[in-house]
């Protein structure tokens, strides 16, 4: 389906005289004002389309001058909403299954895989936040079952009206790296044996290979094959990229760091019965059409999709919370993070003495452009180190100045 804008698109706001018989042209009655709008145009749903330009046109009548940007959110919300075939005009039982927490879910993956601002993102979802206003306003839909309003305190003591689909805009220069200690590795290893073999297997990828979530479900089964082991701890010469329909960043073709023993596991999934029942279902979907030839299959026979991924992993962070009563604050994007961090602490433990070597072995395994976006794991990676040794020394002079005063 096609989804597009059409700009300065003109619009008269005011009251129109009544047709007659013969009349060929509408007749504005009286005063009326004249502007141009950018309008959403496509073969998608021909009622949410007009709500949507309709909720344009209302704010164009306010006085908002440029709402080209207000269209643009729209455009990749109506997308996203024929991607994942959700309907803007139901609720769903779970959260990420929702117009509205779904696609914020979206955005914000977008935004850890550094393809969209957070302050675009959170501008994107607040458009989103006062169409369903516009909605309930209009006796179409109740608001309350896509979102829930909140109360912040700014700076302390500025209340500012929000909602929880709000998007914490990060400032320039704001960004930091937030990979797993050692301690939440292990314990999310261990949560991990209890989830489905494909999110189970989804997981390992992004945390031991790297790979971003648009990367591992695009993965196609082709790539996994027998003949890559060469009796060698690392599987050499396994590249993804647009030449294997994986959607990289910037469609950039690389090798991605993969063990033996990984890509046995990935294989007794393959040639597993789970999986090919999977795979008669995703046939049997659509005998006619292309096959895909994606690795990880719903057990309804779809794609596997960033949507059944977010239900998981709000699964998995509840799971977390429960068995070890603390919460767990971490993006997907931060298992790629914890992998590159991981990368350049064992680099370093085997080379301490050559940090040119470590920083080009982690940029060709994490696929970096710029050497300066590796040079942030560096710097991770020594103040983690030096925060740890002064910890250490601190720990020791207050013990040694107890002891000195018993």
């Amino acid at each position: 389906m096609t989804v597009d804008i059409l700009v300065n698109v003109p619009i008269r706001l005011g009251v129109a005289e009544t047709l007659g018989p013969y009349d060929e042209r509408l007749v504005m009655k009286g005063n009326y004002r004249s502007f141009h709008v950018p309008i959403l145009i496509g073969d998608f749903s021909p009622k949410l389309r007009r709500l949507i330009n309709l909720y344009v046109i209302r704010k164009a009548s306010d006085g908002r001058k440029d709402l080209t940007p207000t269209v643009k959110a729209f455009k990749v919300w109506v997308r996203w909403l024929i991607d994942y075939n959700i309907n803007p005009f139901s609720s769903y039982e779970f959260k990420y299954d929702s117009p509205t927490y779904g696609f914020r879910q979206y955005l914000i993956e977008r935004v850890s895989s550094e393809t969209l601002s957070s302050s675009t993102a959170n501008a994107y979802i607040l458009v989103i936040k006062d169409f369903y206003d516009m909605l309930d306003y209009e006796g179409i839909v109740n608001s309350e079952n896509y979102y829930k309003s909140k109360l912040s305190i700014v700076d302390g003591y500025r209340k500012v009206q929000s909602s929880d689909l709000a998007i914490r805009v990060v400032k320039a220069g704001g960004k930091s790296l937030k990979p797993l200690n050692e301690k939440t590795q292990a314990k999310l290893l261990s949560l991990m044996e209890n989830q489905s073999e494909e999110f189970k297997l989804i997981l390992k990828l992004m945390l031991t290979c790297g790979l971003r979530l648009s990367e591992v479900i695009t993965l196609p089964e082709s790539i996994f094959r027998e003949e890559l082991f060469q009796g060698e701890s690392v599987i050499r010469g396994l590249k993804i990229g647009p030449s294997v329909n994986v959607e990289t960043k910037f469609s950039k073709e690389r090798e991605i760091f993969f063990t033996s023993n990984l890509l046995e596991q990935v294989l007794d999934y393959k040639n597993s019965k789970r999986y090919s029942l999977r795979k008669l279902k995703r046939e049997s979907r659509n005998p006619l059409g292309a096959k895909s030839s994606r690795l990880f299959i719903s057990k309804t026979g779809r794609d596997f999709s960033k949507q059944a991924f977010y239900s998981a992993w709000f699964r998995l962070k509840k799971e977390y919370e429960r068995k070890y009563c603390d919460i767990f604050p971490h993006k997907p994007h931060d298992l790629r993070a914890t992998f590159a961090n991981n990368l350049i602490k064992f680099a370093m433990n085997i080379e301490p003495g050559n940090q040119e070597v470590c920083i080009s072995v982690t940029k060709y395994f994490m696929g970096h452009v710029d050497e300066k976006t590796t040079l942030k794991y560096v710097s991770f990676f020594h103040q983690e180190g030096f925060a740890n040794c002064i910890a250490q020394v601190m720990d020791e002079f207050f013990s040694t100045a107890l002891k000195d005063e018993l």
